[in-house]
């Protein structure tokens, strides 16, 4: 988008990238967003489908706790470093 500057460096990303995409907005939708992050430019891109997942469900669906907050917690324990990170 020329009008804003979010988007000036997509392609470039050089962290992790953990996507979640849900089935059930349609299958544009999903395969724009598991898209987005196939061209973040990370080396790292994890992509997790939710079926039949609304915006509240990944924080208050029955079985969000292992497809959503454990997914998320065992990404981050896979993805910690013991550097000191630079700004």
């Amino acid at each position: 988008d020329p009008n804003t500057y979010i988007d000036d460096h997509f392609g470039e990303m050089t962290i992790p990238v953990l996507y979640f995409g849900s089935g059930g907005f349609g299958a544009e939708s999903l395969l724009s967003g598991i898209h987005s992050a196939a061209r973040s430019g990370s080396d790292d891109v994890t992509i997790k489908v939710l079926e039949n997942y609304g915006h509240l469900d990944v924080l208050f669906a029955t079985d969000a706790p292992t497809e959503v907050y454990g997914v998320i917690y065992e990404w981050v324990l896979g993805h910690q470093t013991l550097e000191a990170v630079s700004e």
